[in-house]
Formats: structure tokens, C-alpha cells, sequence
């Protein structure tokens, strides 16, 4: 299971910093869609990219995967339930154009991740 890390840990410095970036980029695309009415695309890229790197970490760190307890994808699909569960209230929110791209919520799921 996850242990509690230290916000000071790599772990912790890496993915926050992750985060960061993830709803820096969000909050200019939010910008764009509001001043231009472009950037969507651009958005839900970030967004895909982000669940990608959040939900894989999330399910290593939780020990998703361990050798020698059944198949690899039942593993996989049960730690990305957990996950899901877990966040997936966020990743609705997340989702929803341009409001959802101005709450940090990628740092916050990290942070809350971080501290579990």
C-alpha cells in the first residue's frame, strides 16, 4: 500500500512539480478559450496527459502491480478502480472546458495522493 511521503521526498518534489505544470498549461488554455475561443484541443490534450501520468503513478505507488498475485491487467484494472473511486470527481470536474481548467485540481489530486 501507499505510505505517506514527505512533501520533501523526490517522489513528492517530482510529481507536485508535475502538478504544477499540468494546471499552469490548463489555466493558459482556460485564458485561450475565454479571451480567444481557442485552445480546447489543446486542453483536453493536457487533460489526456495528465490522467495519464496521475492514474499510472497513482497505481504503481499504490502497489498496483505486484509479481506473483494473479495477472498483470486484473492488477491494472483494479488499482485504476481504486483510483477512479478515489478521484474520480476530480477528473469530472477537471474535464468540463475552461472551468475545469482553472481549478488546480492535477496538484491538489497529487497533494491528497501524496498524503493517503
Amino acid at each position: 500500500m501507499a505510505e505517506k511521503t514527505s512533501l520533501l521526498s523526490p517522489e513528492a518534489v517530482l510529481m507536485l512539480s508535475v502538478g504544477i505544470i499540468l494546471d499552469f498549461s490548463s489555466i493558459i488554455c482556460a485564458i485561450l478559450i475565454i479571451l480567444l475561443g481557442a485552445g480546447l484541443i489543446l486542453s483536453k490534450i493536457v487533460y489526456i496527459i495528465g490522467f495519464i501520468i496521475v492514474t499510472i503513478w497513482s497505481i504503481f505507488r499504490g502497489g498496483g502491480i505486484q509479481r506473483g498475485k494473479g495477472k498483470m491487467s486484473k492488477q491494472v484494472s483494479k488499482g485504476f478502480g481504486k483510483f477512479l473511486k478515489k478521484y474520480g470527481k476530480n477528473l469530472v470536474i477537471k474535464a468540463v472546458p475552461a472551468i475545469g481548467d482553472i481549478i488546480p485540481l492535477w496538484t491538489i489530486t497529487i497533494y491528497t495522493e501524496l498524503k493517503s
